[in-house]
């Protein structure tokens, strides 16, 4: 769920950059230095952080207003009980389907397709993280596995980066 609307958002931002690389290359430059600001939640900012977020805000809307999305769609995990989820997911997707940003317009379709089941997986707490960690490390032992002439010193590798983990 969070994935998309980051996906939406960053579609959004490089979007704006391709019109600004043509009309203002300094200012496209600025906005191409936001990526990794713009995956912050708003309540981790930094004061200089969210200078550049004001900033965001005064020369382009587009962006900072997916930003804004992003960060209010977070808002619905933190919901107590499954109808305040709901209510949350629901008021989200009215927000994103009147914003005009059609990345985010596309997003809103989508959850509220599945919006059912995004509520149960919100109140069971179901995450893929444990998921997400594990092709993190399998990654990890591929990376450092280049090289070996067979399959066994792989599998060894991969074997000793598990007994470090654990």
């Amino acid at each position: 769920m969070i994935k998309l609307a980051s996906e939406a958002l960053d579609t959004l931002r490089r979007q704006d950059w391709q019109r600004l690389r043509k009309d203002n290359p300094e200012r496209a430059v600025w906005l191409k230095g936001t990526r990794f600001l713009l995956r912050r939640r708003a309540d981790s900012l930094s004061a200089s952080e969210r200078t550049l977020v004001d900033e965001l805000a005064d020369t382009n809307e587009r962006v900072y207003r997916g930003w804004l999305l992003l960060d209010q769609l977070r808002a619905v995990y933190q919901a107590a009980d499954a109808a305040e989820a709901l209510l949350l997911l629901d008021e989200w997707v009215r927000a994103a389907r009147a914003s005009v940003l059609v990345p985010f317009i596309k997003v809103a379709a989508t959850l509220a397709e599945h919006r059912d089941a995004i509520v149960n997986a919100i109140m069971l707490g179901l995450s893929n993280a444990r998921l997400e960690a594990m092709n993190s490390t399998v990654r990890l032992i591929s990376h450092r596995s280049r090289g070996f002439r067979g399959g066994r010193p792989a599998a060894l590798c991969g074997y000793v980066q598990r007994r470090a983990t654990s």
